[in-house]
């Protein structure tokens, strides 16, 4: 007997993903037939278990002979006949977080499309509130208390009711399901974000560090390898016991007991530069002792070299900042958001180290969107309040040109002098801010690597914050080393290089942690899906009704225009702009200048689109 003949005839089988399941059994019954085989050739196993072993043929036989509902996210071949086959186009409708403009704005569309509309609130009260406020709207919204049946809903039509679950879309039956609640795994998200908040800034980093199948992991013996999961060995006195699977090159495998696991981490080394893994180790041989070897003495050279650094920046006195007046206490105050917990101790934390009478040198480490340039802008602030000049150096000329717009937009209430070096700057402009600079009446200057050319010079330099430290080369940390022997450093980055970590880890350099999303930020919503014009040309209907821009990425030349025209021809009323790496410097400034002033709709562009743009208004990235 085997599990499947403990079912009844007429059982409904379930198949969700029929080509995952199908290669995921084909996989799995091979590996228990060879194992089966070698424990029976070793005399571990008697022949007659390996009858309760089914290939997988028996279940697809199961399956034939009973109900089966098969269902699939794309078209996939089945080996079985089908009785019918219903063809359903979904999609997630969006989160709408209390915006009621735009909840009513979507519902009314879909009522105009002809959809029949249910909206699913946390409580009766409030779905009894929703649907009075969107009647007062001249939207027809009917309250359905909490469990009341709910008869079908006409086409135009609005039901609003109590009930906890996901929202959903069904495009060819116009019928659209609207949850304002939260689920039970965002629930859980938001429970595993309380609790994790009572870590250390180390543990929250380290944690990012687990391990997946694929991952390159670094044994203290034998090297690099791939980790490939936890498989059970065993052994020769006949008992198992879970063991790390490493691949290293050719055909090498090592198996290394989880008690022993202190062995083993993951590679957080260089050597991805251009996509390239790193080279795997071979198993027995020397390479990878020259390797620690040849690591050890270069390592020697570089703490030696980062030992005399830091105890100069401790020896040498810094700049003590005054604490925090009424003016610094203003500028926040006019941060038209609200702060997240993380963002205020790091915050915090950063000021507390500008008073100090040593230069501070801090890591902020977040992800994109968590809030690091504002805590950057409040020590900065801070900074020019002392009467000392602020660099902030970035690694690209549109995140120069993004930083120095929310810089003028942030500070324009306060006389905060700021200017922007970069290759889009025209050769007499450079001269005047570099004259200016060097006479203190630059305060804030933003700009690439060009702020670390021999010919500038500050009137008084305080405080440097470093945007992305690992988007730059070692001659570059170097000119940075001479540029903050004796100034305040910030660095900013959502993934730290493996040195930087390090040292933060080991106390070397401080470091503040942003791990909390700011509040009613909506979460990122991805779609991958089968090319379909329609799809696309919905999502940028969509975005361009709530006056957003869109980013269209087209990764090839030849015929990103044509692209482009068909957008235009479907959109006349947009403005949409063209970008790739072909193109002349002087236009490609002008179509950056023009995304972040908001006079482009849809830029349809190749891979020139750079990590770390955050142009405010866009929201939608479509990548064909």
């Amino acid at each position: 007997m085997s599990l499947i003949d403990y079912f009844d005839d007429g059982a409904l089988v379930f198949v969700s993903d029929y080509a995952a399941v199908a290669e995921r059994l084909k996989n799995v019954s091979d590996h228990l037939a060879t194992t089966s085989a070698d424990l029976i050739e070793q005399g571990l196993m008697s022949p007659r278990y390996a009858s309760f072993l089914q290939n997988n043929e028996a279940l697809f036989a199961f399956i034939e002979k009973n109900a089966a509902l098969i269902l699939n996210s794309f078209d996939a071949k089945y080996r079985g006949k089908l009785a019918e086959m219903f063809n359903f186009k979904t999609r997630a409708t969006s989160n709408f977080s209390g915006n009621f403009e735009a909840l009513s704005e979507d519902v009314r569309m879909y009522s105009l499309g002809g959809s029949s509309v249910v909206i699913l609130c946390k409580s009766d009260a409030e779905a009894s509130s929703l649907a009075e406020l969107l009647s007062d709207a001249d939207i027809n919204a009917v309250f359905y208390p909490k469990y009341h049946d709910i008869d079908d809903v006409p086409s135009g039509h609005v039901a609003v009711t109590a009930l906890d679950a996901d929202g959903f879309e069904l495009v060819g039956e116009k019928f659209v399901c609207i949850s304002l609640g939260e689920g039970s795994e965002k629930r859980r998200s938001r429970y595993r974000r309380r609790t994790a908040d009572k870590r250390s800034a180390k543990e929250k980093l380290l944690s990012y560090a687990d391990l997946t199948v694929g991952d390159y992991v670094v044994h203290d013996t034998h090297g690099i390898g791939i980790y490939m999961g936890i498989e059970s060995v065993l052994s020769y006195d006949g008992t198992r016991s879970d063991h790390i699977k490493i691949q290293y090159a050719g055909t090498g495998i090592l198996y290394v007991p989880c008690e022993r696991i202190e062995t083993v981490s993951k590679y957080i080394g260089g050597g991805t530069e251009g996509g390239k893994a790193p080279k795997l180790s071979k198993l027995g041989g020397g390479e990878w002792e020259r390797t620690k070897s040849r690591v050890k003495s270069e390592v020697k050279s570089m703490a030696k070299e980062l030992i005399a650094l830091y105890a100069e920046r401790m020896r040498k006195p810094g700049f003590s900042f005054a604490p925090d007046d009424e003016m610094q206490r203003e500028f926040e105050s006019m941060f038209e958001y609200e702060e997240t917990e993380g963002q205020l101790i790091a915050s915090s934390e950063i000021k507390a180290d500008m008073e100090k009478p040593v230069p501070m040198d801090r890591l902020l480490c977040g992800d994109v969107g968590f809030g690091k340039t504002e805590v950057a802008l409040r020590a900065a602030f801070k900074a020019v309040a002392n009467n000392k000049q602020v660099a902030i150096l970035v690694p690209t000329t549109i995140l120069a040109m993004q930083h120095y717009q929310t810089i003028l937009s942030r500070m324009r209430a306060f006389p905060v002098k700021t200017e922007m070096l970069s290759r889009f700057c025209s050769p007499s402009k450079q001269q005047s801010i570099l004259r200016a600079l060097a006479r203190g009446d630059v305060d804030i200057i933003v700009g690439t690597h060009r702020i670390l050319s021999e010919d500038i010079k500050f009137g008084d330099l305080g405080l440097l914050i470093v945007d992305e430290e690992q988007r730059f080369g070692v001659a570059h940390k170097e000119k940075l080393k001479q540029m903050s022997r004796n100034v305040d450093v910030l660095t900013l980055t959502a993934t730290p290089i493996p040195r930087t970590l390090n040292m933060a880890m080991s106390d070397m350099r401080d470091m503040s942690v942003l791990d909390e999303a700011p509040f009613d930020r909506l979460p990122v919503q991805t779609y991958v899906l089968e090319h379909d014009d329609a799809v696309i040309y919905e999502a940028v209907r969509r975005e361009l009704r709530r006056g957003g821009q869109v980013f269209y990425l087209h990764n090839n030349t030849t015929s990103i225009y044509s692209r482009a025209a068909k957008l235009k021809e479907k959109f006349p009323e947009a403005e949409i702009a063209v970008a790739h790496g072909k193109m002349d410097k002087d236009a490609l400034s002008d179509v950056w200048q023009a995304l972040v002033d908001g006079d482009i709709d849809i830029l349809v562009c190749t891979t020139i689109i750079e990590t770390g743009v955050d142009v405010p208004n866009a929201n939608t990235l479509i990548i064909e």
